[in-house]
């Protein structure tokens, strides 16, 4: 018998090339039928998902409490700046100011959306953010009115 490449064989109503070498060598080709593979597959995706989005869940607030963290620390170091120049506002001091209240917006936003997706977060976090997503927008007058003039210089 002569060899003959298995793709040509495909004009004959086979479905694959695999077929076709099976034909030719007279061997069963053993397929696993479709409508069990399909609920297999959807069961894997959406337990892939739902991993995902615990996992993305306990990601949002591990970086939330670093982010407090981060912001705790920065507002420290900023008092410690401001009292070591007798609290004289300079542009350094106020754009040191600037800084906190943009990690604070971002640190709100980012709180914002992960209440969004679904993390739950402890009762002082909550109630913590959600004061300080309130104030934002008096800090930030409070920050135009304080420094606004140390800026423009």
């Amino acid at each position: 018998m002569q060899w003959r490449h298995p793709r040509r064989n495909m004009g004959r109503g086979f479905r694959s090339s695999y077929d076709a070498e099976h034909l030719q060598r007279n061997t069963k080709v053993h397929r696993m039928a479709a409508l069990h593979r399909r609920p297999l597959a959807a069961f894997l995706i959406i337990a892939a998902c739902a991993g995902a989005s615990v996992h993305a869940a306990d990601d949002c607030v591990a970086r939330i409490d670093a982010g407090l963290a981060s912001v705790d620390r920065a507002q420290d170091v900023q008092r410690t700046r401001e009292a070591s120049n007798d609290l004289q506002l300079n542009r350094d001091l106020c754009q040191g100011r600037l800084d906190l209240l943009d990690a604070r917006f971002a640190l709100s936003d980012d709180f914002e959306a992960c209440r969004r997706q679904g993390a739950a977060f402890s009762d002082q976090v909550i109630k913590t953010l959600t004061r300080a997503s309130d104030n934002l927008a008096d800090m930030k007058a409070a920050w135009i009115r304080t420094c606004g003039p140390q800026m423009k210089d």
